[in-house]
């Protein structure tokens, strides 16, 4: 990052945001830290996809066998929990051995909040996901000062950027940092003084159109300016996919279905590689992966109550060929 940046935004007192840095960093430097590697998934935003990208993320880490817990800062809306509910429903439902993170929701706001949750559910997780609700909140900042990793999604948008940086609209240079860049920035600049790293701040762009080039190339050139003063990186582009959200509501996503057994037959679709770049370019610690497969679980519903279930996720996996295997 820009060193001008951080030492003007340590001179600023009050800080703009509302909150001292140090008092945060005083609040987690007193307790024990996750031993896993953090998460956060941030953005002052809301719509750009936080909690779908948190959701495939914590479930392709599961999947690959890794230990994930992820909890959801944003209780009132509850995106990352309730699909974590339906994910481990499916599982009953279906005896469908799908990997199903530790989850939880914190309602409270205060790092020892998120840190008492993180050591109930995921002690000895290798990874804890963190997602923050689209709006400045005390617990976003404090999901934001935990974060090893920090996850930004943000949509083609000049008003996506605004929060990044104030920009001049004729010549794109970068005059000033925005709201959620100075929060970033000045969390990162104590981080390191206290803990000795920076977080590493990716910035990705999701739900792209690609009949948006126009936009997208004005797009790239102002984040090369961002890169250039925050220190940031840019990972590649995710695609504006209905796949990402078409079973979101029965907890899967779309690497699941060659897992479950009545949809085996399914086809996988192009977003898997997608998803496999995008946590590529997280460059996330590589961890032991079990080999062992866990046990089906025993059906706890009526074979008929599995049938519907099946038929409405058939219907929303574009699997409508295939031939219910109910059999346990």
């Amino acid at each position: 990052m820009d060193k001008g940046l951080t030492e003007e935004r340590a001179s600023d007192a009050p800080y703009s945001w509302g909150e001292c840095p140090q008092r945060i960093f005083d609040e987690i430097c007193s307790r024990p830290r996750p031993g896993g590697h953090v998460i956060t998934f941030a953005n002052e935003k809301g719509g750009v996809g936080k909690s779908t990208l948190a959701f495939n993320t914590a479930v392709a880490l599961a999947n690959a066998g890794a230990s994930v817990a992820a909890i959801d800062l944003d209780a009132r809306q509850g995106s990352l929990s309730k699909a974590l509910e339906q994910r481990a429903a499916t599982a009953r439902c279906l005896s469908a051995p799908i990997a199903c993170p530790a989850a939880a929701k914190v309602e409270k706001n205060g790092a020892a909040q998120i840190l008492q949750e993180i050591a109930r559910i995921g002690a000895s997780a290798d990874f804890v996901v963190l997602d923050t609700a689209g709006s400045d909140t005390p617990l976003g900042r404090r999901a934001v000062a935990l974060a090893d990793t920090l996850v930004t999604p943000i949509n083609a948008s000049d008003f996506d950027l605004d929060l990044l940086g104030r920009f001049d609209p004729v010549d794109r240079r970068l005059i000033e940092p925005g709201p959620f860049a100075r929060t970033v920035v000045d969390l990162a600049a104590e981080r390191e003084s206290r803990m000795g790293a920076r977080p590493d701040w990716v910035v990705v762009k999701n739900r792209n159109r690609s009949k948006e080039r126009h936009q997208q190339t004005r797009i790239d050139a102002t984040l090369a300016e961002l890169v250039r003063a925050y220190g940031i990186r840019v990972a590649a582009s995710m695609a504006e996919r209905v796949t990402y959200r078409e079973l979101l509501h029965f907890g899967l996503t779309q690497g699941d279905l060659a897992r479950i057994p009545q949809l085996a037959r399914h086809r996988k679709r192009d977003h898997g590689t997608e998803l496999e770049r995008f946590l590529a370019e997280l460059r996330l610690p590589t961890r032991v992966v079990a080999s062992e497969q866990k046990p089906q679980r025993k059906p706890l519903h009526p074979p008929t109550l599995r049938e519907r279930y099946l038929q409405g996720l058939r219907a929303d996996a574009g699997c409508r060929d295939l031939t219910p295997e109910l059999a346990d």
